[in-house]
């Protein structure tokens, strides 16, 4: 028994460190690209402003061979070198920054207020003002910020610069990668049909689920969206009324397609 014991630590340990490895490689990447930035393009790749911070490469590249070579390195490294480089501004925003930003961006969701997490899916620009303010009144608000500055690399992020990456890169990543199995739960609810036509007696059907099956599987399509914190209300709320129609409408049919509507 206490060897089983000791090789399930070990195996615990393992996979915690694997976790941090991957994190820190995530940041290393990201430092390498963003270390190259001064301020006007750092301002831009925080804007989301890809065209202006291509044109500014391309500028500084062009006459200074030394970053050139630089940023050539870090392309070659990511197996970008063939992308113009607003592309390769996206890249390490979307892909890269993005990649270690999970675990802050759920303490985030878990931590504020109901409302102003509702305000936040809801993209309110309310929502700055009143983090700014729990950053002053609750010291776990100020510590996560403090972490999301430093050891998140958003040191010269605004709050609502920050707010606005959480809810144009995190939230739509982790809503859309369960569209396919939330259409999967309502089809087999016989829901599906409900559910799009927008009929609010949806609402009161899904409140009645009782399979424990089902309640099961709801519990575990809001967890894994980062909305478990909403009733199963406001949760269907949210993607059909903002994750379906933020998202790709092509990619939306073709999931739709796959199931039977009743």
């Amino acid at each position: 028994m206490r060897k089983a014991w000791v090789v399930l630590l070990l195996g615990l340990v393992f996979v915690g460190c694997e976790i941090t490895t991957v994190e820190h490689r995530y940041k290393q990447r990201f430092d390498h690209f963003y270390g190259l930035l001064n301020d006007k393009e750092k301002a831009a790749f925080r804007a989301d402003d890809f065209v202006t911070l291509g044109k500014l490469l391309d500028e500084r590249m062009s006459r200074d061979k030394q970053f050139s070579n630089a940023m050539d390195a870090v392309m070659f490294d990511e197996a970008i070198h063939t992308f113009r480089m607003d592309q390769v501004g996206m890249f390490f925003k979307r892909y890269i920054l993005t990649g270690f930003h999970q675990d802050d961006y759920q303490t985030f969701v878990n931590m504020i207020p109901k409302e102003m997490l509702v305000k936040f899916i809801e993209n309110n620009s309310s929502v700055v003002s009143e983090l700014e303010s729990l950053m002053k009144r609750e010291k776990k608000v100020a510590l996560w910020w403090k972490k999301v500055q430093t050891d998140g690399r958003l040191g010269d992020f605004s709050p609502g610069e920050t707010l606005s990456f959480y809810r144009w890169y995190i939230f739509p990543e982790r809503t859309r990668s369960q569209v396919y199995y939330v259409v999967k739960f309502l089809s087999e609810q016989k829901l599906l049909g409900m559910f799009l036509k927008g009929d609010e007696m949806f609402f009161e059907r899904i409140q009645r689920l009782t399979p424990v099956a089902a309640t099961r599987e709801l519990r575990l399509l809001k967890s894994r969206a980062g909305l478990e914190r909403l009733s199963d209300g406001e949760f269907f709320r949210v993607y059909r009324d903002i994750v379906f129609k933020e998202m790709d409408q092509v990619a939306l049919k073709k999931t739709l397609a796959m199931f039977p509507v009743e």
